[in-house]
């Protein structure tokens, strides 16, 4: 007679199960497509800041560079000023260094 209810009661929630089983699958789809969404979303805004970053690294470069010949230039028309601004530069950092 306990095999009798046990049969009964499987058959009744089998549906259940079934549903319950069809809602899970259904949840696990829609975070998997919201998950590959935020990827390709996280992937394309990391691919932007490479650029970005990329960009900004060109432009720091040159600015370096420019002002690097505007120093040398200066230099070479002007060395006695330059001796004595380097001079002065370092007496003031040596001042400073010492307080």
């Amino acid at each position: 007679m306990a095999k009798a209810s046990t049969t009964k009661s499987t058959a009744r929630t089998a549906p259940s199960t079934a549903k319950a089983t069809k809602a899970a699958h259904e949840a696990v789809d829609k975070a998997s497509d919201k998950a590959a969404s935020a990827e390709e979303s996280i992937r394309e805004t990391a691919a932007e800041a490479r650029v970005k970053a990329r960009d900004a690294t060109h432009q720091a470069e040159q600015m370096s560079k420019d002002a690097l010949e505007t120093v040398r230039d200066y230099v070479n028309e002007n060395p006695a000023r330059a001796v004595g601004i380097a001079f002065a530069v370092g007496f003031a950092i040596s001042r400073l260094l010492k307080k």
